[in-house]
């Protein structure tokens, strides 16, 4: 948002790409809009997105001469990284170029994604069409392509494995950053019925569907034989409702679906399925045996409403799964999975023991899994409600990370922790804006305490914290703090604000938009951190000040008397603690 001369309500929004040290200007409010006639002006955004290679899309709404609200007022734009400036890729209400088709029209845009670039270029628009022979209003899904639009899936078209009249009557586009892995499509046609399955009726009129127009292909339909399961066993649900899909990173789609026929009931009519490159692979089925904890699976969705499903790079599936079992109760039945080659690993549990965690603390089962974010390399991150042994309203909201490689739910921060100077105060167990990249290294905010103020005068403050597989938390940002700007100098951060999804990148940048004083006219920026991975750490540095000297002794002392310092880890603060620390204090940091 742009403020000062010439500045005013109807022109402020502005977006900007940063690339090689030097800020684009990509788009303002009020600007001509580009491939359109003059006198056609840009009025609003949505549906942003950025791919690695800093390509932009985004639907664009219009004002001025000519322009219809709800026949031709939006449009969509591309601005190519190695390309100057922005293409208009389409327009409500205008021709549409549509590969090996006739002539059409753009009636309407629902949804624009954008993926690497490819030989069918990166953007997917899904779109209702007028398209001559085929239909008006017709809901489709095209990708940019060099001469126009490849059609992925559009309505009214045969689905090819099919029976004959057998037509896709709406497809919705699964989409990962290579590409589409799948759709999501409702089926018309006199091939299209009944099936009654154990004296249960089942509309075929559901299927997910992979490939790119003319060659489609199924990978599950409502009716249809499950090819993993016994003769006669069908799927039921193959999406929507209480189905979930997801894409791998490679673009292979992920699902779970119901069942019905002959050996199915109530325990076992619910599985998730991983498609490869031949066939169709089962992951997880109601009643398959958890090991390790004497349970079997009951269910996907939890007891806090938390229901997901994601896939990685190693084809790990990882869900959310209801237990059931022996010692089994209300108090503990809600988990998270992980499923690959391996076999099945619980990565965390409500209401269980858990290393991550000191002895007699425990998950809150009511709330778990809804603050659980998954990374494309099979991470899981999680913040959490605890309760158990000197659990209160100070301390009852913790940040853990699992790795696939590790295979151990590690503690990153809890309410009431230390980290540097800063006192830890409250966490959001929902992990509002928690986010993992491809390496594990996850970022979040806290309120928190510099200790260093006087107690009557101290005030609590937003923090942005890093952490990643074997390294402790530490801070990106504090408000209060002062950090230098290339070209302006040192300012301090007033506020942060960091967004709820895409604010750390595989490369380990971290983007927030922060408030600086002391006020200018450039008191707001968006700032890119990047975060590297951490020396050996050294916890005889109690005060973190990078030096070990007495310091150390009386900072650890002071916590010690504060209960707060665990420094051999066993979950209690007790005099041990004290000459394991002094014995690391004297054999000094590690070179």
């Amino acid at each position: 948002m742009l403020s000062g001369a010439g500045v005013s309500t109807s022109n402020r929004l502005t977006i900007n790409r940063r690339a090689q040290g030097d800020v684009e200007p990509i788009w303002r409010q009020g600007d001509q809009a580009a491939g359109l006639p003059f006198g056609v002006q840009f009025t609003g955004v949505s549906r942003l997105s950025m791919n690695d290679a800093g390509d932009l899309s985004f639907i664009g709404s219009l004002s001025g001469i000519g322009v219809v609200p709800g026949v031709n007022d939006r449009g969509v734009w591309v601005a190519r990284a190695s390309v100057p400036g922005l293409s208009l890729l389409a327009r409500e209400g205008s021709p549409i170029t549509l590969i090996g088709y006739p002539t059409s029209t753009l009636r309407r845009l629902n949804n624009v994604d954008l993926t690497q670039p490819g030989e069918l270029g990166p953007t997917i628009v899904t779109c209702d069409l007028d398209v001559p022979d085929l239909g008006n209003g017709i809901g489709g899904v095209v990708v940019q392509g060099g001469a126009g639009f490849n059609v992925a899936a559009m309505a009214n078209l045969q689905l090819p494995d099919a029976p004959p009249g057998t037509f896709i009557l709406s497809a919705t586009p699964l989409v990962s950053p290579m590409g589409i892995g799948a759709y999501q499509c409702t089926l018309t046609g006199p091939g299209v019925g009944t099936v009654v399955v154990g004296g249960i009726s089942i509309a075929t009129d559901r299927a997910l569907v992979t490939g790119f127009a003319p060659a489609l292909s199924t990978v599950a339909r409502s009716g249809w034989q499950a090819p993993t399961e016994p003769a006669g066993v069908v799927f039921w649900h193959v999406w929507g409702g209480s189905t979930r899909s997801a894409v791998s990173p490679a673009g292979r789609v992920v699902f779970s679906a119901s069942l019905a026929g002959p050996g199915v009931d109530s325990s076992n009519w619910w599985g998730i399925w991983r498609q490869t490159e031949s066939a169709l692979v089962r992951t997880l089925r109601y009643g398959d045996a958890v090991p390790g904890v004497d349970a079997t699976v009951s269910g996907f969705a939890l007891p806090s409403g938390a229901s997901a499903i994601a896939a990685d790079d190693a084809h790990r599936v990882i869900t959310t799964a209801l237990l059931a079992g022996p010692g089994v109760d209300f108090s503990n039945n809600a988990a998270i999975l992980c499923v690959g080659q391996a076999g099945c690993a619980v990565v965390a549990r409500g209401g269980t023991p858990t290393t991550a965690l000191p002895p007699g603390v425990v998950f809150q089962n009511s709330s778990f899994g809804l603050g659980a974010r998954f990374g494309r390399a099979g991470h899981v991150a999680m913040a959490a409600r605890l309760e158990g042994a000197g659990t209160t309203t100070d301390n009852d909201v913790a940040v853990v990370l699992w790795s696939p490689e590790a295979g151990v739910l590690a503690r990153v921060c809890r309410e009431g922790d230390l980290v540097g100077p800063y006192r830890v105060l409250t966490l959001s167990h929902t992990g509002g804006d928690l986010q993992v990249n491809g390496q594990g290294r996850i970022v979040f905010s806290a309120t928190v305490l510099d200790t260093r103020e006087e107690p009557e005068s101290a005030m609590s403050r937003t923090a942005l914290l890093t952490a990643a597989p074997g390294e402790s938390v530490r801070i990106v940002a504090v408000e209060g703090a002062s950090v230098a700007f290339d070209g302006v100098g040192d300012l301090s951060l007033r506020t942060i604000r960091m967004g709820t999804t895409g604010a750390i990148s595989d490369h380990g940048h971290v983007v927030f938009a922060v408030a600086l004083d002391p006020p200018t006219q450039l008191d707001e920026a968006v700032v890119r951190v990047r975060v590297l991975p951490l020396p050996p750490a050294c916890p005889q540095d109690h005060d973190q000040s990078g030096t070990l000297d007495v310091a150390d002794i009386f900072s650890f002392l002071a916590d010690w008397f504060s209960a707060a310092a665990d420094f051999d880890g066993n979950g209690e603060t007790e005099v041990g603690d004290i000459f394991a620390f002094l014995e690391a204090w004297f054999a000094g940091c590690p070179a």
